[in-house]
């Protein structure tokens, strides 16, 4: 493999407890110059992220020599971070050819940056490495080190994108990735919709919260809509039971971003808000598998 690289577009800001926080510097001081300072940076008064402040971040394994002379390299010592693998999903065939830091600093940094609600930070990642598709999924941040997550896909043979014909007869294109995952979106939001309907539910209600939802996520073009709703109901179509369907939803939710599952975790709110003809007890059953982690 001639090279690596890993592209995201996530970058979460978060507060961190002034006094964990020098703990943290103290106890890993040698790691932290690693990154020459790049490292935990301060954005605002209250707010931190963790190794760069762009939008878009790349580390690429051009990018420094691939033997470790232990002096600072930052964008060494971010793949080194990278490389950790606690625990694989899917296809995790790549790699920055580095050794993972300490365990221990995976463990503190959990620590240091966890939610109230017990997660810890996670990136979705775009991986190129010189073969005929990519790599898409996400890493996590546990208190054992990193998850990794991730699916390949095969480019087409033409265009590794997809041509789609809206409504309106305008052509559109998208990237096949965010495709796919506005079908995902669709699929589950029709699972838990199904699910949780009782004798006395309104599906009319239901399905503009569906509908207003998905525009939403398909960033209001009529066409992305239209194919999301049409492929994510095949998919909730083809399955052998409720089990079945719970299934699919825990093999493919590390294919959907984070960004996406926030949204979905409000779309289903909103959905049973309005649900209220169900008095089924398990209204929590998607959001409960949208947010298990691995530890």
């Amino acid at each position: 493999m001639g090279y690596c690289s890993l592209t995201t577009e996530d970058n979460y800001a978060f507060e961190l407890d002034n006094s964990l926080l020098n703990d943290f510097i103290t106890n890993h001081k040698e790691i932290l110059n690693l990154f020459e300072g790049d490292f935990l940076i301060k954005k605002n008064d209250k707010e931190y992220s963790i190794f760069y402040d762009d939008q878009e971040f790349v580390i690429n394994s051009r990018d420094f020599p691939t033997l470790d002379d232990g002096l600072p390299n930052k964008k060494r010592a971010i793949a080194r971070f990278l490389s950790d693998v606690h625990e694989e999903e899917g296809d995790c065939g790549f790699g920055l050819g580095q050794e993972g830091l300490p365990k221990d600093f995976y463990k503190d940094l959990f620590n240091l940056t966890v939610n109230d609600v017990g997660y810890g930070l996670e990136w979705g990642f775009t991986v190129e490495s010189g073969e005929e598709g990519y790599h898409s999924g996400c890493i996590t941040l546990t208190e054992k080190g990193l998850v990794h997550s991730f699916q390949y896909y095969e480019n087409d043979d033409e265009e590794d994108e997809d041509l789609i014909e809206s409504e309106t007869d305008d052509w559109h294109w998208y990237d096949k990735k965010y495709q796919e995952e506005s079908i995902k979106v669709a699929f589950i939001l029709f699972v838990h919709t199904f699910f949780t309907e009782g004798d006395n539910s309104d599906m009319n209600k239901m399905k503009e919260v569906i509908t207003d939802s998905l525009i939403s996520a398909c960033k209001e073009d009529e066409g992305l809509f239209k194919v999301s709703w049409e492929e994510g109901y095949k998919m909730f179509q083809d399955n052998n039971g409720w089990d079945s369907l719970f299934e699919k939803i825990k093999k493919i939710k590390h294919e959907i971003s984070k960004s996406n599952k926030e949204f979905l975790l409000e779309a289903i709110s909103k959905i049973n808000s309005v649900n209220v003809g169900s008095n089924h007890d398990n209204k929590g059953k998607i959001i409960t598998i949208l947010k298990e982690k691995n530890t």
